[in-house]
C-alpha cells in the first residue's frame, strides 16, 4: 500500500528540523547571523516608530539567483543598489542614518565601503549588535 502525501510529509516536520538546523548553527558559530539581528533591528524600529526603507534579501536572491532575470538587468540592479546599507532609517528630525548590520566577524565588501563614502561618514555606521544600534540612536536624539 503506498503512503499519502501526507504520510510522507507530515505537516510541520520540516518547519521543525529547518529551525533546529539553523539554531544548532547560531550556536556553533558563537554569534548571531545577520538575518537574527535584521529581525531584531525590524522590531526596534517598529517599536520607536522609525520609518526605514530595506530591500529584503529575496528580493536580492531573486534576481541574482533565478535564471528569469536577464543578465543587463542584474547589471543595472547591481549598479543602483550594489553597497546599499541594510538599513536605510528616516528621522522625524528630517535626518537619515545608514545602517550596515554585520555579525561579528563579518567585514565589509569594497562597494559598501564607496556606498558609505557617498552618504557621508557622518550618516553611516556599521554595527553588529542591537546595542551598538541602540547608541547610534542615541546619538541622533532618539528616546529609545
Amino acid at each position: 500500500m503506498s503512503k499519502t502525501i501526507e504520510q510522507m510529509y507530515p505537516k510541520g516536520n520540516a518547519t521543525k528540523k529547518r529551525k533546529q538546523r539553523r539554531s544548532d548553527r547560531i550556536a556553533s558559530k558563537g554569534c548571531e547571523l545577520e538575518d537574527v539581528l535584521q529581525k531584531a533591528a525590524n522590531k526596534l524600529y517598529n517599536d520607536l516608530g522609525i520609518k526605514h526603507i530595506r530591500i529584503p534579501q529575496k528580493i536580492f536572491s531573486f534576481i541574482y539567483e533565478s535564471g528569469i532575470c536577464p543578465k543587463w538587468f542584474k547589471i543595472m540592479f547591481g549598479v543602483a543598489f550594489g553597497g546599499m546599507s541594510d538599513n536605510i532609517l528616516l528621522l522625524k528630525s528630517g535626518k537619515f542614518i545608514c545602517i550596515e548590520l554585520k555579525k561579528e566577524d563579518g567585514t565589509q565588501q569594497a562597494n559598501q565601503r564607496n556606498f558609505s563614502k557617498e552618504v557621508g561618514e557622518d550618516n553611516y555606521y556599521l554595527c553588529r549588535s542591537i546595542d551598538e544600534i541602540i547608541d547610534v540612536l542615541k546619538n541622533y536624539g532618539v528616546v529609545v
